[in-house]
């Protein structure tokens, strides 16, 4: 089964402006550009276009138009930006491209903004589109590198939160045998193992692996002493499922059941030495 089809929030792998990565879910971009902070952003945003005019429509329109025709393009970008970050997710799946470059998706939708409005005004020369596409891109992937390390943050911990104050549903026990993050419980049975992403969880299951928002030290405290360990500090692996540990290019990994290689920190070594003893059967 592959990530999308197990996974029901589509997830964005995105580099910023500045390099950094973040792993977001669409829905929840979403809910944060419909928040009050959300609107603010884009009003702010809709006025910086409308005083930089990068397109160089004020002349043509106006004052009034061109603000609506700056809101109307907006629009226009933000849906040509969302069929792009849709569509990476299968080059990241293929294996292709891990993160996709804002930037990148910034140019292609500026472009697709910006000939038609110069077709319209008759200016269609290829420097002028060009020119005024990479003012355009690079305008908006500020606003947008802005929204990903500052918005989108602030909104995620006011839910979190508002979910921290709403009354707790029942959640297994660590000894029932579940872990649950993000609201939803993992059995520890079909678990793979768990790796930590910023601040996400990358869950590994028979069937399928999730990213979900979480910490790894929350997952590990619910789990039972002797159902896994962790052999770095952004692993938890569950016990059936590590077949050795051996070295990789001089560097100590536990291989699991499925294949998958799982790094082991050096300060980790003896530890995971004496635990896979521990667990050998007895001759």
């Amino acid at each position: 089964m592959t990530e999308s089809a197990f996974n029901p929030k589509p997830e964005w792998h995105i580099r910023d402006l500045l390099g950094r990565v973040h792993v977001c879910e669409s829905a929840r971009i979403r809910r944060c550009l419909l928040s009050p902070s959300g609107q603010i952003f884009l009003g702010l945003l809709l006025i910086v276009v409308i005083i930089a005019d990068p397109l160089r429509i004020a002349g043509l329109l106006g004052g009034p138009a061109t603000a609506v025709g700056y809101a109307v393009l907006l629009w226009v970008y933000a849906l040509c930006h969302w069929a792009i970050l849709h569509g990476s997710r299968w080059l990241r799946q293929a294996g292709l491209l891990a993160h996709w470059p804002i930037l990148l998706s910034s140019l292609i939708s500026a472009v697709a903004v910006t000939t038609p409005l110069l077709l319209w005004t008759g200016e269609v020369s290829w420097a002028m589109t060009a020119s005024r596409a990479v003012l355009y891109a690079i305008l908006l992937g500020v606003f947008e590198t802005l929204f990903l390390r500052f918005v989108l943050p602030q909104e995620t911990r006011r839910d979190a939160a508002t979910d921290a104050d709403a009354e707790p549903a029942a959640e297994p026990a660590p000894g029932e045998g579940a872990i649950v993050i993000d609201g939803i419980a993992f059995e520890i049975d079909r678990l793979i193992a768990i790796e930590a992403r910023q601040h996400h969880l990358r869950i590994i299951e028979e069937n399928g692996k999730r990213t979900l928002r979480g910490r790894l030290r929350d997952a590990v405290a619910q789990a039972p002493r002797d159902s896994g360990i962790q052999p770095h500090r952004s692993w938890w692996v569950a016990a059936r499922a590590v077949a050795e540990m051996r070295r990789e290019d001089g560097k100590c990994v536990l291989r699991l059941v499925d294949g998958r290689d799982v790094p082991v920190a050096r300060g980790r070594i003896r530890a995971i030495e004496d635990w896979l003893a521990a667990r050998a059967p007895l001759p």
